[in-house]
């Protein structure tokens, strides 16, 4: 059978089961009574035909006329098929109307042939449109068929009726009709869990979690859901769309991260030199908690403040120059004499580099301050104010 009867059919099906529940392919083609796989292969547009008992038993099911049906298989003129498929219920209708009237009458009836004239001419209209609108839908259903994230739809009765092949390539499975039918709880390790989150879903139209998902073969995955509801022409929750990407990776990934954060932070906040970052115009916007066990001044006291404000006297134009060539955009090392909490002046080594943004524009400077404790006696007379 045809790919364009394929694409029809499992639309028809789709919009039915979407309205009143009871047509997923498993169902539809027990009341049809052939294999569910043979009616995937004719929604899928693969070589197979059903006989025309099978093919009127369908039309009844779908609420269509058995003549369409057949039409679109081949059962009557091609051309005359074709003329159908663009506008079915007109040309039956069309059809039907004529069928008693005398051939003389057809003929000499100047107003029934405007408006054949006007009815064919609406007819190819809404072909066109109708034919746009099939093949924007194949567009989409190949975009969502192949695409990267695993796609999966959830009908009335909760139970599976679409997947893509990226979720059959997450969850291990060798074929759609290995889940398609099954109630959605099979997939989650955890069904109470979703459950929440699938009740706010149709609430709220849309909903987002993290849950642990469960393969056929027992192995489980961290899933991201991104789940939208879907609604009926009236606007009723049928069901849902899910979009699910795998995020075990990325998850081990941050707590390994957090893990060196951790580290790094312990590592500064213990180290015997004091880390500082200072704003374009020589401010402290950042100095670690190294500062009050090394220089006896809690953080909050020097924050905010120029660095030059804690220089001695004599020693503040030397470390204003070497902070204005560093935001120049040099790497600097000076000698200079800071205060100290208890009132001295002890000489420091100031190690400072460009602070850049993403631009690689210089933004301010940062460094470290390590004293040089055997540079001079801290009971020199000259090393106080």
């Amino acid at each position: 059978m045809s790919e364009l009867f394929g694409t029809y059919l499992r639309a028809r099906r789709l919009e039915l089961d979407a309205r009143r529940g009871g047509y997923s392919i498993r169902k539809l083609a027990q009341r049809l009574r052939v294999h569910h796989s043979f009616l995937s292969r004719i929604e899928r547009g693969e070589p197979a035909r059903l006989c025309e008992r099978k093919l009127v038993a369908l039309a009844r099911e779908l609420g269509e006329d058995p003549d369409l049906i057949l039409a679109m298989n081949g059962a009557v003129a091609e051309d005359v098929r074709r003329a159908i498929l663009k506008r079915p219920a007109l040309f039956s209708r069309l059809v039907r109307e004529l069928r008693d009237a005398p051939d003389e009458d057809v003929r000499s009836d100047p107003q029934l042939r405007r408006e054949r004239t006007r009815l064919a001419q609406r007819i190819t209209d809404k072909a066109v449109r109708l034919r746009k609108a099939l093949d924007e839908l194949r567009v989409f259903r190949l975009a969502v068929d192949n695409g990267p994230a695993a796609v999966c739809m959830i009908g009335p009765d909760d139970t599976v009726t679409y997947v893509n092949r990226a979720f059959l390539a997450l969850w291990g499975l060798a074929s759609e009709t290995d889940v398609l039918g099954l109630h959605r709880s099979v997939l989650w390790v955890d069904p109470e869990e979703v459950q929440h989150y699938y009740r706010k879903m149709k609430e709220t139209g849309r909903s987002s979690l993290e849950a642990r998902a469960l393969r056929p073969d027992g192995t489980t995955f961290l899933a991201r859901v991104a789940a939208t509801a879907s609604l009926d022409l009236d606007g009723r929750v049928i069901g849902g769309i899910a979009s699910i990407v795998d995020v075990t990776r990325e998850r081990a990934l941050e707590r390994g991260l957090a893990s060196s954060n951790q580290w790094l932070r312990q590592f500064v906040e213990d180290m015997h030199d004091v880390l500082l970052m200072l704003d374009d115009q020589g401010r402290v916007v950042y100095v670690s908690p190294s500062l009050e066990t090394v220089w006896s001044l809690e953080p909050q006291a020097v924050q905010g403040r120029p660095l030059a404000d804690f220089a001695l006297p004599g020693h503040a134009p030397l470390l204003l120059d070497q902070i204005a060539r560093t935001l120049e955009g040099a790497n600097t090392v000076g000698d200079h004499r800071l205060r100290h909490g208890d009132g001295t002046y002890p000489w420091v080594r100031l190690s400072l580099a460009p602070r850049r943004d993403e631009q690689g524009r210089v933004t301010g400077v940062q460094g470290v301050v390590t004293v040089l404790s055997g540079r001079v006696p801290t009971d020199d007379p000259s090393n106080r104010d």
